[in-house]
């Protein structure tokens, strides 16, 4: 059983970079692949995301002017593939860092 993502509990690492995120077709909950920097050490790990923790994602996101939005909707909602997969740095053009300071913007 994998982990929920809680946005609110970033503060706990030094950063997070979100590297994808894959949604099968009709599910309530998406799989977030992701890499945790914690005291100087990178960590891979996976986290579930439900729609309301997605939401809030994007919300931080969007605070920091980047808006992926509707690419993220064309790729894992408007799609007839039973797994889709978003890929935060092919989508974006860069990394997609979150760092404890962004929850307070």
């Amino acid at each position: 059983m994998k982990q929920a993502f809680d946005i609110n509990k970033i503060d706990q690492f030094d950063s997070i970079v979100l590297e994808h995120l894959t949604y099968e077709a009709n599910d309530t909950e998406m799989l977030l692949s992701c890499k945790i920097e914690h005291k100087g050490k990178l960590y891979h790990t996976f986290y579930t995301v439900n729609f309301s923790a997605l939401n809030s994602l994007i919300n931080v996101f969007m605070k920091q002017g980047i808006d992926f939005y509707d690419s993220l909707t064309d790729r894992l909602f408007n799609s007839t593939e039973r797994f889709r997969e978003f890929n935060f740095t092919q989508q974006l053009g860069n990394r997609a860092q979150l760092f404890p300071n962004h929850l307070a913007a």
